[in-house]
């Protein structure tokens, strides 16, 4: 459907993209990407931007769950002011206690671990999260500061110590007077400090020559003197001079941190009316080898070598962080505190006494905290609980976790009524979205990480919930009566077949073979056609490596047939995509070889005849990829080790690097293409099956678009807050696309109806800087 061309709509005016002419010749110096924009001096006019967030406040139907939230900051002078740091969706801020929020585009963070308020001046905020995949020479911080209550954001001078891919876990500051606050930061190399309210940083290595990784640190002031813990792959350190000097390190079998029995991250936190009393939260191993046990261990020594004792508290092999969080006892007893752990799924609790050894209870004594979350949110995965500043021994009132934020009135009970309290918070984790074109409507499907399937046919005006984490959504593109959605939902996986709107949802038969693997090796080619590629054995260790089937039904399920001979052991796959018509579709796939991903080709008679051929001829490693639907030959990848894109125009035959694209979506090599903690920067890229229009989205930088099959590049307004798009949906009958992004839910993007012709030339373009363009 929409045979119109997509470029006459998509190509931009200037008052909507910014426009790359990527010249085929030393024109444009080597291909390298111009932008044409106004003067630095010119203010006249400000380009709007080319997206919209529609993830919606009005849920219809479910729970409007806002995405994980891994840390909250309040202001103690002023608790209506809270911060919270998402996962993957950066900064948000409450002015009114959490009822509703608001991202704060100012800071240049997407994953985002901690953010604090200092306690005794609140113009002093602290955010920090981890490396983004900026050069040195680009700039990227993983610690941004404000010093005026968050009405600007800085990034923080640190400095290098052991990594050029810093990645920060925790902050904590203490007491002091404005500008002389104490800050420190837990890092990947140990700590950076601030004595002068996060003016200057200085590297601390507690681990005393290691710089091991930390991933908690508190901080007090105890007699005029900054007193910090830290734990992390060193194990338990103290100071109790600002960071002067530690404690050493701990090396008896016993120790809280020792690989591969047990292993970060861990947290710690001290009894509020004894600092002698340590508590100390991290994983161990499960003996399955799969996930990770957690582990509270409790010492009333400070932390001393041998003086770790196990509380047995209950846990569970989610591999969430496992939290640790003290307060002064509700009760109003001197010699009370409560105690709250992270199980890896929910918050557990107990009131503890100085009075007794161990200070807590062990095995039984805790008791679950936030039942009533788990009623609507299966696990709430609990990270962090927000308190209130007065009285010192103030309730929770804030709950942090999966579903987002939560809300309570009566946080001192041991089970308090919890309700969702996560308006504007839409740090959702998109992990596919999909849709149906209809003719007066579209239907967008997303699927999420911990929040389950959404729904919407009015752009976002409304939406329905439904189900726990959702992985995978297949859509018929152009709408009819018999217009299906394919998801898939878990944990107790299962894959669904529904009717428009996710309604009238039964069970959808899987292929032979094992099982379908959690994440999803599957595709649609067509009406009711699917293809997945299933595990022969089980995948789970000790058992061995198990050889691979695609399977292909065009009747939703109802036959499977093997398409291709079996994939080995050896080459486990990644994805799959069709190209072509859904009666004799090409497939291509990507899978590992020798360790390195490589994309293949499956072509023939849907049946075990069909041949797999290897596409390795000028691409050495393939990350993200796309194929045209309507073309099988022609395709893009981001070849990550050779740090280029690349794309073919002969089924993968051969490849080309695409310089252009190549310098856009690193910012002109101020980002990494390809880095050591998140990898790739390139995070989605699809073709408009109805057009020449390619998409290409990037993990910070954002999304690129081509209209004429990559020849010219532009750049879409404003899409750099579109944070790890994982795919792109293209409706033709409106002329927009949309994208689901991990982290920052789903957006439009609107596309244009001007047509600048722009074409690749000899020379550069004419126009002249600041010139509008019509």
């Amino acid at each position: 459907m929409g045979s119109a061309s997509f470029r006459a709509r998509c190509l931009a005016i200037a008052g909507q993209l910014l426009i790359v002419a990527a010249g085929a010749t030393t024109g444009v110096s080597l291909g390298v990407a111009r932008v044409l924009t106004s003067p630095a001096v010119a203010h006249a006019f400000t380009a709007p931007s080319s997206v919209t967030e529609i993830n919606s406040n009005n849920v219809t139907s479910g729970l409007q769950f806002g995405g994980r939230i891994q840390n909250f900051g309040v202001d103690q002078v002023n608790p209506l002011n809270v911060y919270a740091a998402t996962e993957l969706g950066g900064i948000y801020r409450s002015t009114d206690g959490g009822n509703s929020w608001s991202h704060v585009d100012a800071i240049g963070l997407t994953a985002t671990s901690d953010v604090k308020v200092a306690p005794t001046d609140s113009n002093l905020i602290v955010a920090v999260g981890f490396y983004d995949g900026h050069t040195a020479a680009g700039g990227g911080g993983d610690i941004w500061v404000s010093h005026d209550t968050g009405a600007t954001w800085s990034k923080a001078a640190r400095p290098d110590t052991c990594t050029t891919e810093p990645a920060s876990s925790a902050v904590a500051i203490a007491p002091g007077t404005p500008g002389s606050i104490f800050v420190a930061v837990a890092d990947n190399c140990g700590l950076v400090t601030s004595s002068d309210s996060g003016v200057t940083w200085t590297g601390n290595d507690p681990s005393g020559g290691s710089n091991s990784r930390t991933t908690d640190v508190k901080a007090r002031v105890v007699g005029g003197q900054v007193h910090l813990d830290v734990c992390g792959e060193g194990g338990f350190f103290r100071s109790i001079n600002g960071g002067g000097s530690w404690t050493a390190r701990d090396t008896d079998p016993s120790r809280p941190i020792n690989r591969p029995a047990t292993f970060p991250p861990c947290y710690t936190a001290v009894a509020p009316n004894d600092e002698n009393t340590v508590f100390l939260s991290s994983w161990t191993q499960d003996p399955s080898g799969q996930f990770c046990n957690s582990q509270i261990l409790e010492s009333d020594a400070g932390g001393a070598s041998t003086t770790w004792t196990n509380l047995n508290g209950p846990f569970d092999s989610n591999c969430r962080a496992s939290q640790v969080i003290t307060h002064p006892g509700y009760s109003g007893v001197a010699t009370d505190f409560e105690l709250y752990w992270g199980t890896n799924s929910r918050f557990t609790h107990q009131t503890c006494s100085t009075t007794s050894s161990p200070r807590c209870g062990t095995g039984g004594a805790f008791s679950n905290y936030d039942d009533s979350i788990g009623a609507v949110h299966n696990a709430p995965d609990a990270h962090d609980l927000a308190f209130r500043p007065v009285p010192a021994n103030a309730c929770p009132f804030l709950h942090g976790g999966d579903g987002g934020v939560f809300r309570t009135t009566d946080g001192c009970n041991s089970s308090p009524a919890f309700t969702i309290s996560s308006a504007g918070l839409h740090a959702l984790q998109a992990t596919q979205m999909a849709g149906t074109v209809f003719a007066g409507h579209t239907d967008l499907y997303m699927g999420l990480q911990d929040n389950g399937l959404w729904y919407t046919g009015n752009n976002g005006a409304s939406w329905t919930q439904q189900g726990p984490d959702v992985y995978a959504t297949y859509a018929d593109h152009d709408g009819s009566g018999t217009a299906k959605l394919l998801w898939r939902s878990c944990f107790g996986c299962s894959d669904n077949l529904s009717d428009p709107g996710g309604t009238g949802t039964v069970g959808f038969s899987d292929p032979p073979g094992f099982q379908v693997p959690n994440n999803f090796h599957a595709t649609q080619f067509g009406t009711r056609s699917y293809a997945f590629v299933t595990p022969d054995t089980s995948t789970v260790p000790p058992n061995p490596a198990p050889t691979w089937t695609t399977w292909v039904t065009t009747d939703a399920g109802g036959t499977w047939t093997q398409m291709g001979p079996k994939i080995a052991a050896t080459t486990p796959p990644f994805e799959i995509r069709p190209s072509g018509p859904a009666a004799s579709p090409t497939f291509y796939l990507r899978l590992k070889v020798a360790g390195t991903p490589q994309l293949f080709r499956l072509q023939g008679p849907m049946d075990s005849t069909a041949v797999y051929t290897a596409l390795t001829n000028g691409i050495t490693s393939a990350g993200t990829w796309g194929v045209n639907p309507a073309n099988p030959l022609n395709l893009y990848a981001s070849d990550f080790l050779a740090g280029r894109m690349v794309h073919t125009t002969d089924g993968g035959a051969s490849w080309t690097a695409d310089n252009a694209l190549t310098s856009l979506v690193t910012n002109s090599n101020s980002l990494r293409f390809f880095d050591g903690f998140f990898g790739q920067q390139v995070t989605a890229l699809d073709f408009d099956g109805n057009s020449s229009s390619i998409l290409v989205g990037t993990a910070v930088n954002g999304t690129f678009a081509s209209v004429d099959q990559g020849a010219n590049w532009i750049t879409v307004r404003g899409s750099q807050a579109i944070s790890r798009p994982t795919n792109f949906f293209f409706d033709q009958n409106n002329s927009v696309a949309f994208a689901g992004s991990a982290g920052r839910g789903m957006w439009k993007l609107q596309l244009p109806s001007a047509d600048l012709a722009i074409t690749k030339s000899a020379s550069p373009s004419p126009a002249t800087a600041g010139q509008h363009l019509t």
